[in-house]
């Protein structure tokens, strides 16, 4: 589901800008996507870009998901 900014910040307990940033980079790596709604920019997973599985399964590895 596309979220914004703020919505993410807020359910992980950071901050807009931290956040900012990091979805910057992630969206970058093409990780992210953008998901514009009128005026609103929200941010989704990528399903589309093998790595995100690839990301996912390492996380699950570690024991971060």
């Amino acid at each position: 589901m596309p979220l914004p900014i703020s919505r993410i910040a807020k359910d992980i307990g950071s901050n807009y800008i931290t956040v900012r940033r990091h979805i910057t980079v992630l969206k970058d790596a093409d990780l992210v996507t953008i998901v514009n709604y009128g005026k609103r920019t929200f941010y989704k997973v990528n399903k589309d870009n093998k790595q995100v599985s690839v990301f996912k399964t390492f996380l699950e590895a570690w024991g971060g998901m």
